[in-house]
């Protein structure tokens, strides 16, 4: 079983960077997640490429072996809103400097949704927006899109959606997808069946979209698989529990890649729920198996 080298957990940015990742840091940490900009509003900072370049090679000292972005909640490149295809635009492309500064660490974007309810439409409206982005791009930066939950009419939320999310944004080049557990189950794969991790390798591998996975999202779920609901719970205290979680970050095409944690909780908790994954991963199986049903016993119990 091999544990991702490259996992943490998404933190506050402020401060800056270095700030950021000694916060990652004393998690216990070997990467780390921050908004590329305020995650609920539009506003977007200056940006100051040498003090970004000072903090970089400062999170590199201290010893992250990666780095990643997240766009805003409100990005919708897809929407048929000309101010909020606009605003999202800016918004992206400002992800995209940090990025490029970053010598390409992944900006995740959320895939979108066609909250008018035409899906044939969006998609034309997403092809159109990214012709835009690709137009502004700066060089080395890197474009990741996020399967969503499924709520409304989604561009993509499930394995089956990726080529044509991945057709729509061609004129990127080269985007990448990055797949949520939680978001995942939510739109109706199910984790709990036998095998379910290698089953999901196996489809995008099908599906030619293997490759393209570049970011995984770890979480839980607080709310039950094909509720369409985004509600991330820890690891292990959900709906999908700590079992299959770990089957999927230690599948060998999955490993190589920056595991984002995205739960609740204070530090203190956080720090315990990074340091009882890292001793489930070495934990023989069945002694797993059991503790899972007896925490899992206990929740329904009270």
């Amino acid at each position: 079983m091999r544990f991702p080298a490259c996992i943490g957990y998404h933190v506050s940015s402020t401060g800056g960077l270095a700030a950021a990742w000694r916060r990652a840091q004393s998690l216990g940490c070997t990467t780390f997640q921050v908004f590329s900009s305020p995650p609920r509003n539009w506003r977007l900072p200056n940006l100051d490429p040498s003090r970004i370049r000072a903090e970089l090679d400062q999170v590199a000292a201290l010893g992250a072996c990666s780095l990643v972005f997240h766009a805003p909640y409100l990005v919708n490149l897809a929407s048929p809103a000309e101010d909020v295809r606009e605003r999202s635009i800016e918004v992206v492309l400002y992800g995209l400097e940090l990025s490029s500064i970053a010598n390409g660490a992944p900006l995740v974007v959320h895939a979108g949704t066609a909250t008018d309810g035409d899906l044939r439409a969006a998609l034309s409206r997403l092809r159109s927006s990214l012709s835009e982005v690709a137009g502004r791009t700066p060089p080395g930066a890197r474009l990741v899109f996020e399967l969503t939950a499924g709520a409304g009419v989604p561009i993509a939320a499930l394995p089956e959606d990726v080529p044509r999310l991945l057709e729509s944004a061609s004129a990127l080049g080269d985007p990448g997808i990055c797949l949520d557990t939680q978001h995942l189950w939510a739109a109706g794969f199910d984790w709990q069946v036998q095998g379910a991790a290698s089953k999901l390798v196996r489809e995008l591998r099908s599906l030619g979209a293997l490759e393209a996975v570049c970011c995984i999202h770890l979480n839980d779920s607080k709310s039950p698989r094909g509720s369409r609901i985004d509600r991330h719970a820890n690891l292990g205290e959900g709906f999908i529990g700590l079992e299959p979680l770990l089957a999927f970050v230690t599948q060998p095409a999955i490993s190589r890649l920056p595991v984002i944690l995205e739960t609740p909780g204070s530090e203190w908790l956080r720090s315990k729920e990074f340091q009882r994954l890292k001793e489930a991963a070495v934990e023989p199986r069945s002694n797993r198996v059991v503790r899972t049903r007896q925490r899992s016993n206990t929740k329904h119990a009270r």
